[in-house]
């Protein structure tokens, strides 16, 4: 069997990071159960991270309602209003999340729903609720929504409909079907380890259940998988794993839904979906529904930021492209990411290092943000260079990590904001699927499933209308010698024109920076750099003329 490795746990928490493991271990969705013209579940939503109930019994479903009499209120002083048996409304500001929860607990809410105050447009978004005063007191649930979100609701409060939420506790979560939410053809996986979670929250026991997946591929053909438990205890929960598998074959998009039954009625209602594709060349974690960026709060004190995708072999390949996205790139205009391809075969994931040392490097490149060229919420497409041979070759039933990493330790003009990567709304998956670093590697990725839109491509990929294609320098135009070496390393160039400037970047391979030189007027010219005190190893040099740029690869030996 491939050697995946399931992601037991949200694998980190750390104060400075605003989108961080939730509170509530209890699955919930958000809904609005009336009126039927916006009903319906929020994909997307924040949640406390350090304060609130850590388990819910049951759902709670009750009119929502502004917390100060039907006006915008912000919930930062005792609330006068009655709100016995309701969800209270509260805007974003002025105090901490839980103080607010806390005052709408006291006037009698069952429940908390907070707006931000900003439109996603003007960096708003989705923000997980770090606790401050009162945290310790909150034990009902609450809940963050983006301001265009909340603007569905007030519409109907405006025009004095009367709106119902809940705190949904769903008999069914965590289902599992592909490893990825896109896959090549040539990488097509039979699907092994199908599961759902099943919660029986009742006081009785449910004999008799039965757990079905009806997988629809691309033609329209239904394929039926049964799995049979005789009974799930009272108020305790059970992954079913299907001993059925199923393998995918035609190129498109595949819904697969969930169902289950028992002698009683409790789970009759409940289906989950889980959509899936198989692409011609393209390998993705994203299920293409951005929800704009996630941006780590602590910036100022780690100016560190990459993400990364795991993506899974089942045969030998190629790659040659990547494509990633930001929300707005105005932010990093002029600043350069390091894309970065890592070897992952054979490493536990959930016990990977502090950094990318337990990786090998097989691929890199680097992109400078040009927001003239770059359009906001869209990807760009960059090919990848080989940091050994001429092709980035993969091996069958190996583990990959593509990465767009950034230190603003780097930035020659003294940039202060993270980049701003696109991500999708959240995809749960049953093996370590991303990673974050910022003050150190994190395996696991964001907490709440959220994945980056950081795709990988096979050879065949053809880069379609709304990518960018980065300009390229030629191999012949370039030279590193020796290599590999032991003192100096030189770069050779024999440009077309004159280049105005030029700019030689060394890195390792964890993305430090050991050496930045910038040139005036470089045409046919060498440069030497002193490279004795380095560490026998690995190392990039990256470098940057007005005709394209061209990062190699060098070797320190001692």
């Amino acid at each position: 069997m491939k050697a995946f490795y399931k992601l037991f746990a949200i694998l980190f928490v750390f104060a400075a990071v605003n989108v961080n493991a939730q509170q509530l271990t209890t699955p919930m969705d958000l809904r609005v159960t009336n009126p039927i013209t916006i009903a319906g579940s929020f994909a997307d939503y924040g949640y406390p991270t350090d304060w609130g109930p850590v388990t819910l019994a049951a759902t709670i479903e009750a009119p929502l309602v502004w917390g100060y009499d039907a006006t915008d209120s912000l919930g930062c002083t005792p609330i006068t209003t009655d709100l016995t048996g309701k969800i209270a409304l509260i805007r974003r500001g002025a105090c901490s999340f839980s103080l607010k929860a806390y005052h709408a607990q006291a006037a009698g809410a069952l429940g908390t729903i907070i707006l931000n105050h900003t439109y996603d447009a003007d960096g708003g978004g989705i923000v997980n609720m770090l606790g401050g005063d009162s945290l310790a007191a909150v034990n009902t649930p609450a809940a963050f929504l983006t301001r265009d979100d909340g603007d569905l609701i007030l519409a109907e409060l405006d025009n004095g409909n009367a709106v119902t939420a809940a705190f949904f506790i769903p008999v069914i979560d965590n289902a599992h079907t592909m490893y990825h939410y896109a896959v090549p053809s040539s990488q097509i996986l039979t699907l092994d380890e199908m599961d759902i979670t099943v919660y029986n929250n009742s006081n009785h026991d449910e004999t008799n259940v039965v757990a079905t997946i009806e997988i629809t591929d691309p033609n329209g053909v239904v394929t039926t998988l049964t799995e049979n438990v005789s009974t799930i205890s009272a108020n305790t929960d059970s992954t079913i794993s299907f001993l059925s598998t199923y393998t995918p074959v035609d190129t498109g998009v595949y819904n697969a839904v969930f169902t289950v039954v028992a002698d009683s009625a409790t789970f009759s209602n409940e289906t989950l979906s889980q959509e899936f594709k198989i692409t011609e060349y393209t390998y993705a974690n994203d299920n293409g529904n951005s929800i704009g960026s996630i941006t780590p709060s602590g910036f100022d004190q780690t100016f560190r930021y990459d993400v990364g995708n795991f993506f899974f072999t089942e045969n030998a390949g190629t790659v040659t492209h990547v494509s990633f996205g930001l929300e707005v790139p105005d932010s990093i205009d002029g600043e350069t990411l390091d894309i970065i391809l890592y070897d992952a075969t054979g490493i536990d994931l959930n016990v990977a290092g502090v950094d990318y040392s337990d990786f090998t490097t097989i691929g890199f490149t680097s992109y400078t943000v040009d927001a003239a060229t770059m359009a906001g919420n869209d990807t760009v497409v960059v090919e990848l260079s080989p940091f050994i041979g001429s092709a980035i070759d993969l091996i069958a039933d190996g583990t990959y990590l593509i990465t767009v990493q950034y230190d603003a330790l780097n930035s020659a003009a003294g940039n202060a904001s993270p980049p701003n990567y696109l991500h999708s709304s959240p995809t749960s998956y049953e093996f370590v699927s991303s990673i974050v670093y910022t003050d150190q590697l994190y395996t696991g990725g964001w907490g709440g499933d959220w994945n980056p839109i950081l795709r990988l491509h096979l050879d065949g990929f053809v880069s379609t209308v709304g990518t960018e294609n980065v300009a390229v320098l030629d191999n012949a135009k370039i030279n590193v010698f020796p290599n590999p070496t032991t003192d100096f390393v030189t770069v050779d160039l024999e440009l077309e024109s004159i280049s105005k400037n030029v700019e030689v970047k060394i890195t390792d391979v964890n993305g430090r920076v050991l050496s930045t030189q910038n040139f005036s007027n470089v045409q046919n010219d060498k440069f030497t750099f002193d490279v004795k005190s380095y560490a026998a190893g690995n190392y990039f040099i990256r470098v940057q003329t007005e005709e394209g740029f061209k990062t190699k690869h060098f070797t320190v030996i001692k």
